[in-house]
């Protein structure tokens, strides 16, 4: 018995066909896995079409359209072909399902095998001019010299050098750079294989041909220009050393480089005078050292170079150098420099004299006595590493000694049960004893230093100082004194409604032997009205809080908005003596809000906004002024009242003093405008209060001086809307609302602007160009009146 699956699945075959050929599909090419469903197959379907082809059915040719779908008849008699569209792109596919009946099978992908045809020429896509170093050798990579072929890999590119070659050098392979190079290819640019070696000349020309060795040779041109290579010194620090050490020369004290960033040339140091108080030494791969009178670079790098001080000398420090020049091949030498030298007994390791002195702090209770031991001070540790590296001339060992320098401030030193002052000298065998005490004085401190200096002794010359430096000791408190309330009668005034900080000034314990967070407040009775929060947790209660809570600011009164008198209870205490119990009043006023500023709306003409500022509108109050709020009760009739993006009825103080309110002209005929508002602050309101919106003219008027009898021309020193015209873009225009009374404003413009005569006329309607153009006149009239002003 046959089993059938429901799934109708497809076998397919990888097509094989040459670039820009053509494939005739055949019955192998699809089949289907169960030969049940092999002769069912009514229709194949192309679901997904290749991306670098096609398939069509014979005869093929452009007329005929693309397959979407075949039959297994075209398939037999191989009449379904795919064609490749004669690109590069060496493989392809495309999805077919088969039908049986309704169903369709699973879709099945046909991968399609191109064989690649080297029918592209390759093309020179480098830059036209090299620059390379003059008198010296450059690598050529990438940068220098590139082609490309898309159907050619770098090794068949090939670069054939046009005889008689470049006038102002030569091409060579890396590996044998006498040789003259002919022809090289662009695999070997790539790997950096070939150099060019500039002589003669400062610039040439590199002529060669390009090839892929199917494609006829193309002739290019490349300008080739030098460039000085040069070498710089960009770091030259001291070396220091301690007597009789060796220490390594590193890139810290010496860095030098080539202007050649494509390439680490080796940079080499030649000593032309060598150090006086030592020697210069090259450490090897077995770990030995031998003297040299040059290094490179790449042992400064590597920290191989090491300065080695071995000649004596009478003090504890000196210096020495040494002289050198820094040369690159084909670069100019920077000459006569000098490396700087300093060997001290100071000069130390890392971490310095603390690192063998200790200086661990000491630890002693209030009142009691500790021993300076070498923990806190090891002479003998630092006495050891001097003793162990010094000159060759000291034949006896050196010796220390330690001078006190600040006594402490808290307390008193002994040595051997006897105190001691300033200026008093403490050997290693005293500390090492433990014959060195520390004698805190019982008050309530918790830290105490020693100063101290050591020095060299040198016998009969000069002791030496070495190192100043101090000892800390940690005082352990201990609780024998009380605490003491201060503030005996606490008493806290808040605003109904908000909230109060209670400070130092107002509530403050304190014990000189005990921390400020060990001074507890534990509330016995809460107030009755309000309650007390920590301020970065106003909703919850609070019954507990410390002296270091209200010094930092963190404890609160928030009243609920009663006005009734309140208090609490509370007892404080360090946690051993008696607690205090206290009172604790809070007087509560009443919430205040008056409005101070009242002001109208200015809006400049031209302008379709105003800002409301806190001079136009601004209420202050006894609480807090961000709850001061204001309600639209009569909008404007010609705008809108906008806070930041969006019109509004209800705006705050804050949004005023952050001048984020502002009024809106939407009808531009209208100069005047008004709004009503009412102020509230919490149960707060006050009567309604109107704003005025007023435009401000553009207009710059001023009187005019009239003789009897005379016309006088109206100016802008008269009547100036200019600002007005450069706001708007417009010629403004003036309507005469209320004509003179002793004269009359007439129009003239002269013959010479007209094609015709036009007399003067009265007028009541002119513009700003007509002032501006001297054609609007005041004519008085006969009158006894010497003077009259007009606006």
């Amino acid at each position: 018995m046959e089993i059938i699956p429901k799934i109708i699945y497809l076998s397919t075959r990888i097509l094989h066909v040459r670039e820009g050929g053509k494939y005739a599909l055949v019955p192998e090419d699809i089949t289907a896995l169960t030969p049940y469903y092999g002769e069912k197959i009514t229709e194949f379907l192309v679901l997904e079409p290749p991306s670098a082809g096609s398939i069509r059915s014979l005869p093929t040719h452009e007329s005929v359209p693309l397959v979407r779908s075949f039959s297994p008849k075209q398939l037999n008699e191989s009449r379904i072909v795919y064609i490749h569209d004669g690109s590069e792109k060496l493989s392809d596919h495309f999805v077919i399902v088969a039908k049986v009946g309704s169903e369709e099978s699973a879709p099945a992908q046909i991968d399609v095998s191109v064989t690649g045809v080297d029918d592209e020429s390759p093309s020179y896509d480098g830059p036209r001019e090299i620059l390379v170093w003059e008198g010296g050798a450059t690598i050529l990579g990438r940068d220098h010299l590139a082609s490309s072929d898309v159907d050619s890999a770098p090794d068949k590119i090939r670069y054939s050098l046009i005889p008689p070659g470049p006038a102002c050098g030569y091409l060579a392979l890396a590996s044998r750079p006498k040789n003259q190079l002919s022809s090289f290819t662009q695999s070997q640019i790539y790997s950096s294989d070939v150099i060019f070696h500039h002589s003669m000349n400062v610039s040439c020309h590199l002529l060669f041909s390009l090839t892929d060795g199917q494609s006829r040779p193309v002739q290019h041109s490349v300008d080739i220009k030098s460039q000085r290579l040069r070498v710089v010194l960009q770091r030259n620090n001291v070396l220091h050393v301690f007597p009789m050490m060796q220490q390594s020369v590193t890139v810290q004290h010496l860095l030098s480089s080539t202007n050649d960033r494509s390439y680490r040339r080796s940079v080499l140091y030649s000593i032309t005078r060598p150090p006086r108080l030592g020697r210069l030494l090259l450490e090897t791969e077995d770990g030995t050292t031998i003297p040299v009178s040059n290094f490179t670079q790449a042992h400064l790098n590597e920290s191989l170079i090491i300065y080695e001080h071995s000649e004596s000398f009478n003090d504890l420090s000196v210096r020495d150098s040494f002289e050198f020049k820094v040369t690159s091949e084909g670069a100019e030498p920077v000459l006569r420099q000098q490396f700087a030298i300093e060997i001290s007994v100071t000069t130390m390791s890392s971490g310095g004299f603390e690192k063998y002195l200790g200086l661990k702090p000491v630890q002693v209770e209030e009142g009691g006595a500790v021993k300076i031991t070498k923990e806190a001070l090891n002479v003998g540790s630092l006495l050891s590493f001097i003793n162990n590296h010094r000159g060759t001339q000291y034949h006896l060992p050196f010796n220390l000694k330690v001078q006190i320098t600040l006594l402490p401030r808290h307390g008193f030193l002994t040595v051997e049960r006897t105190q001691i002052d300033v200026s008093s000298v403490l050997t290693r065998e005293f500390i090492e004893r433990g014959s060195v005490v520390y004698h805190h004085d019982h008050s309530d401190t918790l830290l105490d230093f020693i100063g101290f200096s050591i020095y060299l002794e040198k016998g009969h010359k000069t002791d030496s100082l070495l190192y100043n430096g101090s000892i800390t000791v940690n005082i352990l408190p201990v609780n024998d004194q009380p605490f003491r309330l201060l503030t005996l009668s606490p008493l806290l005034e808040v605003v109904q409604g908000q909230s109060s900080l209670i400070t130092n000034k107002i509530l403050h314990t304190e014990d000189p032997d005990t921390p400020p967070e060990e001074l507890v407040y534990d509330i016995v009775t809460a107030p009755q009205f309000g309650r007390l929060v920590f301020t970065e947790n106003m909703a919850m209660s609070i019954l507990q809080f410390t002296q270091e809570d209200i010094d930092k600011k963190r404890v609160a009164y928030v009243n609920d908005g009663t006005l009734n008198l309140t208090q609490f209870y509370f007892k404080v205490s360090d946690g051993k003596f008696d607690a205090q119990l206290r009172a604790f009043n809070i007087v509560v006023k009443e919430l205040t809000l008056n409005l101070v500023n009242k002001s109208d709306i200015i809006l400049r003409q031209g302008s379709t906004m105003s800002l409301i500022t806190n001079k136009t509108l601004g209420g202050i109050t006894n609480g807090q002024r961000k709850y001061i709020f204001f309600n639209i009760t009569r909008e404007p009739n010609f705008g809108k009242i906008f806070l930041r993006d969006s019109p509004i009825l209800t705006f705050g103080q804050a949004n005023i003093d952050k001048n984020e309110v502002f009024y809106l002209q939407t009808n531009l005929t209208a100069s005047m405008d008004a709004l009503e508002i009412i102020p509230w602050l919490r149960e707060i309101t006050l009567p309604p209060v109107v704003y005025h919106v007023r435009v401000l003219p553009l207009v710059s008027v001023n009187s005019v001086d009239v003789t009897i009898g005379e016309r006088v021309q109206l100016s802008l020193d008269n009547i100036d809307s200019s600002e007005l015209a450069a706001v708007s873009k417009s010629n403004p225009t003036y309507r005469i609302i209320r004509k003179p009374k002793f004269g009359r404003i007439r129009k003239t413009i002269p013959e010479k602007r007209m094609k015709r005569q036009v007399k003067d006329k009265e007028v009541t309607v002119f513009t700003h160009e007509d002032v501006r153009n001297g054609f609007i006149f005041y004519i008085p009239k006969k009158s006894r009146s010497c003077a009259c002003l007009k606006r």
